[in-house]
């Protein structure tokens, strides 16, 4: 049996805030965000801020937080940074990527 991703429960604070722009709620969604991606790298399900074991459906679920938090703050650099590295994942422009 498969474990969920753990950012489940929280995903769709970031988008709650891209709605209502309440600082409560995206300050919410940015600790519960860190918060599980410091205890899951410890564990070793995430890698580089991204799920390792999960298929392609779940692993789609998990980002929905990154695809929200772009819609938070759009001028965040962080965010920018965040949305340019995930994609090199896939091109060949990583030299970490194992796929």
């Amino acid at each position: 049996m498969r474990q969920a991703s753990p950012y489940e429960a929280y995903i769709y604070l970031a988008l709650f805030y891209s709605i209502g722009r309440n600082e409560a709620v995206y300050e919410l969604a940015r600790k519960m965000w860190d918060a599980i991606t410091w205890q899951w790298t410890q564990y070793g399900q995430i890698d580089r801020e991204f799920d390792r074991y999960c298929d392609w459906m779940h692993h789609r679920e998990a980002n929905l937080f990154h695809y929200f938090f772009g819609l938070t703050k759009p001028d965040s650099l962080v965010e920018r940074r965040r949305a340019d590295r995930f994609p090199r994942m896939y091109t060949g422009e990583n030299p970490r990527a194992e796929f």
